[in-house]
C-alpha cells in the first residue's frame, strides 16, 4: 500500500531465503566444476547410476527450495497484510494529515472493503445457523467478534472523513 511502510522482519524473509537459493545454486555450480575439471572424459568413467542419481538429487534440491519460496512468500503475503490492517486501526489523526490525498483515499477504499468483507463473513455465519451447520455458540462468537471489528473499522472511517473534511476547510 502506498504510503504506508510494515516494519516487520517477516518482509525480510524472502530476501534471504533468495539469498540462500543463490548460495546454494553457486555451491552446486562449483561443485560440478571440480568434479569435471579433473578428468575431461569423466562422464564415461563414472558409473551412469551415480550420474543419474546425482542429476535426480539436484532437480530435487531446486524442487524444494522453490516449493519452500513459494510457501515463504504465500505466508510472508498473509503476515504482512494482517501487519497492515493493524498498522492502519492504529493509525492517529497526525499519522492520516500527513498522508497526500491519494494515500487517504486508498486508504478509505481499504478499509471499506476490509468492512463489506467481515458483513459478508457474517452473512455467511448466520447463513450456516440457519442450515444447522453451526452451532450457536460457534454462531455467536464469530458474530460478536466480527461486529465488533466492523464497529473499529467504522470509527477509522469515520475518524479519517473527518480529518479530510478538516484538511479541505483548511486549504
Amino acid at each position: 500500500m502506498e504510503g504506508i511502510r510494515i516494519k516487520s522482519p517477516e518482509r525480510y524473509l524472502s530476501i534471504s531465503l533468495m539469498f540462500l537459493i543463490i548460495l546454494i545454486f553457486l555451491f552446486i555450480l562449483a561443485l560440478i566444476f571440480f568434479i569435471f575439471q579433473g578428468d575431461k572424459d569423466i562422464i564415461s568413467t563414472l558409473n551412469q547410476f551415480y550420474l543419474i542419481l546425482f542429476v535426480i538429487l539436484v532437480v530435487l534440491l531446486v524442487a524444494l527450495i522453490s516449493v519452500s519460496m513459494i510457501f515463504t512468500i504465500l505466508f510472508t503475503k498473509g503476515s504482512i497484510e494482517k501487519g497492515a490492517e493493524k498498522y492502519i486501526m492504529e493509525l492517529n489523526a497526525e499519522d492520516i494529515r500527513a498522508m497526500n490525498d491519494a494515500e487517504r483515499k486508498h486508504l478509505l477504499q481499504r478499509l471499506k472493503a476490509n468492512k463489506e468483507r467481515i458483513e459478508y463473513l457474517i452473512k455467511l455465519a448466520e447463513s450456516k445457523y440457519h442450515k444447522r451447520k453451526l452451532d450457536e455458540e460457534s454462531f455467536r462468537e464469530i458474530v460478536r467478534d466480527q461486529q465488533k471489528k466492523v464497529m473499529e473499522i467504522e470509527a477509522k472511517i469515520s475518524e479519517i472523513e473527518k480529518e479530510i473534511k478538516k484538511l479541505k476547510k483548511g486549504k
